[in-house]
C-alpha cells in the first residue's frame, strides 16, 4: 500500500461531460486498506475521497510497451500514437515525463484504456469486499 502514496493518478467524474475537465490529475495521499477509500491530493489544493476502482494509476512501462505491441493492428492510428509517445517519456523517468504523459492520457479516452489500470486491481482490493460486513456474535 505504501508504495502508491505519491502516486500521480487520474481520477474520472462520470458527471462531467467534458472528458479533459472530467479526468482530474492528482497524488495519492491515503489509502484505506478495509474499505477501498482513497484520497487523493489535486493542483488545487483540494483533496477528495474516491473508492480505488476510479483511481487510475499509469501501467508499468515494460507491460505498456508489451501490450501496445500485442494490439497495434486492432487500435486506431491516434490511440497508438499517444500511447508509445507515453511509453517514450515512461522511459525518461523523470516526474515531468511521467505529468505529461499523463496529461496526454487525459485528451485520448482510448489511450487512457489502454494505458491506465484501476488501482483496486494493483492493490487487490475487490468492490465486493466493501459490501461485505464482518459478522458479530449475537451477545
Amino acid at each position: 500500500m505504501e508504495k502508491y502514496l505519491s502516486t500521480l493518478v487520474l481520477v474520472e467524474n462520470p458527471h462531467e461531460q467534458n472528458r479533459e475537465q472530467n479526468t482530474k490529475l492528482g497524488v495519492i495521499s491515503h489509502i484505506d486498506q478495509l474499505t477501498g477509500a482513497v484520497l487523493v491530493s489535486f493542483g488545487d489544493l483540494t483533496v477528495s475521497g474516491h473508492g480505488a476502482g476510479e483511481v487510475k494509476v499509469l501501467k508499468d512501462r515494460n507491460t505498456l510497451y508489451k501490450e501496445l505491441l500485442l494490439s497495434a493492428g486492432e487500435m486506431e492510428m491516434q490511440t497508438f500514437k499517444v500511447l508509445l509517445r507515453v511509453n517514450m517519456l515512461q522511459e525518461r523517468g523523470s516526474s515531468t515525463s511521467l505529468l505529461e504523459a499523463m496529461q496526454l492520457l487525459r485528451k485520448n479516452p482510448d489511450a487512457l484504456t489502454h494505458a491506465t489500470v484501476s488501482l483496486s486491481v494493483l492493490i487487490g482490493f475487490s468492490e465486493q469486499r466493501e459490501r461485505e460486513k464482518p459478522e458479530r456474535n449475537g451477545r
